[in-house]
């Protein structure tokens, strides 16, 4: 069973759920119990992102940083 990785909009929390394949685009709660969290695409397979807690390469921003943290920092910068 695949593990897939969310992000939740409201507290920022990065997590996993391990869930069947026919169950991946259903909702998802939080372990801190939000509604609506994000399915975020990682580079665990290519060697960094959220789950194996590597640092990934942000594409645009030129640095190396964890995914969380590029995820967090595009947010801030969408509110102004």
């Amino acid at each position: 069973m695949p593990f897939y990785d969310f992000r939740c909009p409201t507290c920022e929390e990065a997590f996993e759920v391990r869930r069947p394949i026919s169950e991946s685009d259903q909702p998802v709660s939080c372990p801190k119990g939000h509604d609506g969290a994000i399915r975020v695409i990682t580079t665990w397979g290519t060697g960094g992102g959220i789950r194996s807690g590597t640092p990934a390469q942000a594409k645009n921003a030129g640095t190396v940083e964890s995914a969380a943290a590029h995820l967090a920092k595009h947010k801030r910068q969408a509110r102004g």
